[in-house]
């Protein structure tokens, strides 16, 4: 009878074993999940406060990492076309992602809503819609253009205390109502800064010297016109930007440049 009682122990001792082994595997595998996706997201951080920000907004073309709460790299979306998204809330301050620490990279986090589903993104993909600087003309097919300037959520050219230096302008968006169609106008041609890779499109700079907005949208035959008004701090121009709409990214050119000085008392 004691024989048996010992072999009974014995057998329930071998797969308490069995079973806290196979136990230690599982364990061990979702660590190393876990590592990999820690390894992945060199944004981890701290919690992300956020407040309503109810607005409308966009993606360009490229890739959109997702987060979730804390920062983490959780997925990404790829964004084949410029698509309209709606903002829905942002966060309390900026934030600096993984180890970067230079203050012009600095954004915001947003929570968005695309096709019907929230994600975390960060603020330097996403852009605002300007609806006070929305201008509208009709092309020789009758078709309504809408011309809008849209910004991103990065840190501009001042902040709580002063002047940053950071770049700051928003990117001119043209669409086409009929087709549902939205599309950008390459940087100038003869304009300067030309070749800096940063400046790929038609661009209204908003800065701590100039500030530039659209003041009318004409199209003479197939070129749009856009006039615009850059006032600085003793100074100003109106110009247009001109490009011929014969492609889906027309290139442009600055024309009619004017200078005159700026009353300072106004």
């Amino acid at each position: 009878m004691k024989t048996n009682t010992y072999i009974f122990i014995l057998i329930v001792l071998f797969f308490t074993s069995c079973k806290q082994h196979n136990n230690d595997n599982t364990l061990k595998t979702d660590g190393n999940i876990t590592d990999t996706l820690v390894d992945n997201s060199k944004g981890i951080g701290n919690r992300i406060d956020f407040s309503n920000y109810l607005t409308d907004g966009m993606f360009l073309k490229g890739e959109v990492k997702l987060f979730d709460n804390n920062q983490k790299i959780i997925g990404k979306l790829i964004i084949t076309d410029i698509e309209p998204i709606q903002i829905i809330e942002k966060s309390l301050k900026m934030f600096n992602l993984g180890d970067t620490t230079d203050k012009c990279q600095k954004a915001y986090f947003l929570k968005i809503k695309n096709k019907n589903t929230e994600y975390i993104v960060f603020g330097d993909v996403v852009y605002e819609i300007n609806k006070k600087q929305k201008f509208s003309t009709y092309n020789e097919k009758k078709e309504k253009l809408t011309l809008f300037p849209i910004t991103n959520f990065k840190l501009g050219a001042s902040d709580e205390e002063g002047i940053t230096d950071c770049d700051d302008y928003s990117i001119l968006v043209l669409f086409n109502e009929k087709n549902n169609h939205y599309s950008m106008i390459k940087y100038p041609e003869n304009e300067e800064n030309n070749t800096d890779p940063n400046k790929k499109y038609a661009l209204l700079f908003h800065d701590d010297e100039e500030e530039d907005l659209i003041c009318k949208l004409t199209m003479i035959k197939d070129t749009l016109v856009i006039g615009i008004k850059s006032t600085g701090q003793v100074y100003g121009f109106t110009f247009n930007i001109k490009a011929k709409l014969s492609s889906d990214f027309p290139k442009s050119i600055i024309t009619d440049r004017l200078e005159y000085e700026r009353d300072v008392d106004q």
